[in-house]
């Protein structure tokens, strides 16, 4: 994947809150072999999330680098 997608995405930047990893090389999602971030993410409970592609899937994964902060943060409005 280009490396300025990611960049411009923001989801390598150095003061997020979260790390995020990405399977599904070649679109097949949670089959798929990890081609960004970290791929022990994965094997840490993450929160997960497909992103459908035009053919197959990427699997995104989510985890915060902060400890004790509440998971639900990743999901939207802190306050729900």
């Amino acid at each position: 994947m280009p490396r300025l997608f990611f960049e411009a995405s923001g989801l390598n930047a150095e003061d997020s809150v979260i790390e995020i990893a990405i399977r599904g090389k070649d679109g097949l999602g949670a089959q798929g072999e990890v081609f960004f971030g970290n791929a022990a993410l994965f094997e840490n409970d993450p929160l997960t999330m497909p992103l459908a592609l035009p053919e197959g899937y990427w699997s995104l994964a989510g985890s915060l680098k902060v400890a004790g902060m509440p998971t639900k943060m990743l999901c939207g409005n802190p306050e729900s």
